[in-house]
């Protein structure tokens, strides 16, 4: 009988612990990011209002690398972001973000516009068109 009730308590805790990493992730997450503005350091696409932290390239619409946004509302599951000079709201989905959130936000959002020393022509027009063109190097594509 003891050995049951020890075993239910763990399992109880134990399905408590994710619940309270997520909460000290959200706090963290505002901390960092919330109402500061950031330069996105690659072209993000998003469809109906909402992207996704795997850019997938097939999106009709994008915001292209360099602009300025900022963190209107953040939490574990999503990021809400204002992008200068655009109507309306990019809701960015960061749930299941791999291999966390803050690692991907980072890798987004940069404090400063992404350089752009090292690529060719060719390679700076796919950038900017956010298409991969024929001649681009796999830097350019990547």
């Amino acid at each position: 009988m003891r050995k049951t009730c020890l075993t239910v308590l763990l399992a109880g805790v134990l399905a408590g612990l994710p619940s309270l990493a997520a909460a000290t992730s959200t706090k963290e997450l505002r901390e960092k990011y919330l109402g500061k503005s950031f330069h996105l350091q690659y072209n993000l696409y998003y469809e109906d209002g909402e992207a996704m932290w795997v850019n997938f390239i097939g999106s009709p619409a994008f915001v292209s690398i360099g602009r300025k946004v900022t963190v209107q509302k953040i939490n574990s599951n999503e990021a809400i972001l204002q992008v200068e000079e655009m109507p309306g709201d990019i809701v960015l989905e960061i749930e299941d973000a791999t291999p966390d959130e803050e690692t991907v936000l980072d890798r987004l959002l940069g404090d400063t516009p992404p350089k752009m020393e090292g690529f060719d022509e060719v390679d700076l027009k796919g950038i900017r068109l956010a298409r991969i063109m024929p001649g681009m190097t796999r830097k350019g594509v990547f």
